[in-house]
């Protein structure tokens, strides 16, 4: 039960926090502090945020898939 708990942990890191991930990797910014400047923005601005965030996990998603395409290709 608890190496099932683990697997969904890691699981839905990589899939609802790829972005903040993302974010940290790219400017050197710790992934926690990423997440709470993520929850504050999306209370104070009534959930605004979300939108944007769904739009780069998309954007995400589509760069990682053309990468692949690209080595496929070559």
């Amino acid at each position: 039960m608890h190496k099932q708990l683990d697997y969904l942990k890691d699981m839905s890191q990589l899939q609802f926090f790829g972005v903040c991930s993302f974010i940290g990797d790219t400017w050197g910014i710790p992934l926690d502090r990423i997440r709470i400047v993520f929850v504050y923005v999306s209370l104070f601005s009534y959930g605004s945020s979300v939108p944007l965030y769904l739009i780069a996990a998309f954007w995400l998603h589509i760069r990682q898939y053309l990468k692949r395409s690209r080595c496929l290709v070559e």
